[in-house]
């Protein structure tokens, strides 16, 4: 699925889908899509956690999937990490460098530099 991933490279999605790896879903989307609650529920979890994991609960089509995270882009102002199936990874880094919970990589690993030879 093509959506704007903006700001970050692919080491730091990969990185990001890793830390994202041991998480569980925080916010649940069913049939009505969208709302004012899920919007809210992904800002106070994404205030809270910096990377969080939504899951689709209702069988939605992959273009009223892409609806739903276009919309929590553009709403909540996180980064779309990935999707692997009924789930979606976001990642907001919090704007109090105290309160920042994840360190993003500034350049690859050395791991990352060798699976690409």
């Amino acid at each position: 699925m093509q959506t704007a991933t903006s700001d970050l490279k692919g080491y730091q999605r990969k990185y990001l889908r890793a830390l994202a790896h041991r998480i569980k879903p925080l916010v649940l989307i069913g049939q009505k899509g969208l709302t004012d609650l899920v919007t809210a529920a992904c800002e106070d979890a994404l205030d809270r956690h910096e990377l969080i994991k939504i899951k689709f609960i209702e069988g939605k089509g992959k273009s009223d999937k892409k609806l739903v995270l276009e919309g929590l882009q553009t709403t909540t102002g996180a980064h779309f990490v990935g999707m692997i199936g009924h789930t979606v990874i976001f990642f907001r880094q919090n704007s109090d460098p105290a309160k920042q919970k994840i360190a993003l990589p500034l350049r690859p690993s050395n791991a990352d530099e060798d699976d690409a030879v």
